[in-house]
């Protein structure tokens, strides 16, 4: 049996099928792959991680957003302590997405709903609900 030479590839980039060294070796040099212990990756920036809105950036521009909705609507509330009430649950859905970011990053429309949401009760505790124009 004869071996047939690749079709589009050169005779340098073929890799012996029975060589694992070699399979590997060709797997780091194509950008990807295991060398000995250490597992190789080559990092592509698409547009999306170079624009002023990066899905890393989102969520901070979004809180942004909401810490200054609550310090505007946190003058003069229509009663404090209910206002401090109503926005425990904030403050600690907040907390918890901070601390959960890296684990368990959600999608741009999760953080903008989330931050509608936000939003709405933030508009609402400042009114107390029964008031809200």
């Amino acid at each position: 049996l004869r071996a047939r030479a690749p079709s589009s590839a050169s005779v340098a980039d073929a890799v012996p099928a029975r060589n694992p060294a070699a399979r590997r070796n060709a797997r780091a040099a194509r950008g990807g792959g295991r060398i000995g212990l250490v597992t190789t990756r080559v990092s592509t920036a698409t547009r999306d991680d170079r624009s002023w809105l990066s899905h890393e950036r989102y969520p901070a521009v979004l809180l942004g957003l909401l810490v200054l909705l609550q310090v505007a609507l946190a003058i003069d509330p229509h009663h404090r302590a209910d206002w401090l009430l109503e926005n425990s649950l904030l403050f600690g859905a907040v907390a918890v997405l901070i601390a959960t970011r890296r684990k368990l990053p959600l999608s741009r429309v999760s953080y903008t709903l989330i931050f509608l949401f936000l939003s709405m009760h933030t508009v609402g505790a400042h009114y107390t609900y029964s008031l809200v124009p």
